[in-house]
């Protein structure tokens, strides 16, 4: 089996990306084959900066240096078309749904997974509006779950804290700060 995870790239730091990376590290020992579609665009998504941040993802770019959406769209369906994978998973690439949603009624025997990272308002416009074509829903803990379930019949599942943030030392609180 093949997941394509599309991903943006302008952010370095994230839990969620640990995630993925882990999803590439781990996933091939049970047979599945992980490709990302990077976005690269113009000035905020850097693929070749985010690959030297986590080089356990092996991607492909998504030219979105047009700036706009169906500049965006068309290299993406490029990708997902040359990649053919059995499950597409939207890690914050929100151009995918569309994409995908297209492809689908095509009759691509694509399948969508969605994640749903936060209580945010965009989050759920984009699974309101694409439901139909979204096979599951995965969610960052049991409130966003909640709400998913609520709005939509989209078969959903929680995956909470998703990875163990790094040790911090503790500071003595006594004296003036720094």
């Amino acid at each position: 089996m093949r997941l394509l995870i599309c991903t943006p790239t302008y952010y370095l730091q994230g839990g969620v990306e640990r995630i993925m990376e882990s999803l590439a590290r781990h996933l091939p020992s049970r047979g599945v084959e992980v490709v990302f579609a990077l976005a690269r665009g113009a000035r905020f998504h850097d693929a070749a900066a985010f690959r030297v941040a986590f080089p356990g993802i092996r991607g492909v770019d998504v030219d979105g240096t047009s700036g706009t959406i169906h500049g965006r769209r068309r290299p993406l369906r490029r990708v997902i078309l040359e990649t053919d994978p059995d499950v597409v998973l939207i890690a914050r690439m929100f151009d995918a749904y569309p994409v995908v949603s297209e492809l689908k009624l095509a009759g691509h025997r694509l399948r969508l997974a969605v994640t749903v990272q936060a209580y945010e308002s965009d989050y759920f416009a984009d699974l309101d509006r694409y439901q139909d074509f979204v096979d599951v829903c995965i969610t960052s803990g049991e409130r966003v779950l909640g709400e998913v379930r609520r709005r939509t019949s989209v078969p959903a599942v929680s995956i909470p804290r998703g990875v163990v943030g790094p040790r911090r030392l503790r500071v003595s609180q006594n004296g003036a700060l720094p």
